[in-house]
């Protein structure tokens, strides 16, 4: 039996809401006899673990961003303390786990005041934005960090993936090594805000118009676009998100 992988594109369809706050929580995997049948954590589904760590910040900091880059690696970014901007009084303060937030330990911010902060992770890059001093980039878990000014470096860019946005331009780019290039040709989807791919040929382009999903897929690597209808749910769609899903087939 030889197991063959195929890519299958999901738009995940979210309402537009106001006030909204997003947790993550560890679910119980479905039994294996069941998985074909669920999509979704019902709301009687168990919570495998929550954990609540203590750490080494003042109380009247905010709470933190927090980034995961798989199920032991992340990092929190404690960078507001009630009122901004944030600045020499309410340094920022960066921690990192290896353990999957069971203890955390302080990493070196390289510019800790700054007007604004943001986080960024993936696996093997850790970013940081420090506006308007610009961006710091570390390859190794936060010990040394690389400066630049102008623009997201192209280590937190090319980890990405290799089909994404440009910004400015609103087109369909792929990452070179050094940087997003746009496709010769683009897919017709008005709104275009989310691309995903698969590490086949299928790339898959959505966005939303006056509250319509729409979405496009090439299975030649953005050679060409093929338009797909999206099945549009009641209400006002907000936000559209393209999820390459790779599932093994056996043949």
């Amino acid at each position: 039996m030889i197991g063959r992988r195929s890519g299958r594109a999901v738009l995940l369809l979210v309402p537009l809401l106001a006030g909204c706050s997003i947790d993550e929580v560890r679910w119980k995997p479905p039994t294996p006899s069941s998985r074909a049948a669920v999509t979704a954590p019902s709301p009687s589904a168990a919570v495998a673990e929550v954990r609540r760590v203590r750490v080494a910040v003042p109380q009247r900091y905010d709470p933190p961003y927090v980034e995961f880059v798989d199920a032991e690696h992340g990092y929190a970014l404690f960078a507001n303390c009630g009122e901004p901007p944030p600045g020499d009084d309410c340094p920022a303060r960066l921690l990192a786990t290896d353990d999957g937030g069971r203890s955390w330990r302080g990493v070196r911010h390289p510019h800790p005041a700054a007007e604004n902060h943001q986080l960024y992770a993936a696996p093997g890059v850790l970013t940081l934005w420090s506006e308007p001093h610009g961006w710091w980039t570390s390859t190794d878990g936060g010990t040394s960090f690389t400066h630049r000014l102008d623009g997201p470096p192209p280590q937190w860019v090319g980890a990405q993936s290799r089909f994404q946005l440009i910004e400015g331009s609103g087109q369909v780019g792929e990452w070179d090594g050094q940087r997003l290039r746009p496709l010769a040709a683009q897919p017709r989807v008005p709104g275009l805000n989310t691309v995903d791919a698969g590490d086949g040929l299928l790339v898959v382009a959505a966005g939303t118009k006056d509250g319509k999903p729409y979405a496009a897929v090439s299975f030649d690597r953005g050679r060409s676009w093929q338009q797909t209808p999206v099945p549009a749910p009641d209400g006002h769609v907000g936000v559209l998100r393209a999820v390459v899903v790779l599932t093994t087939l056996a043949t």
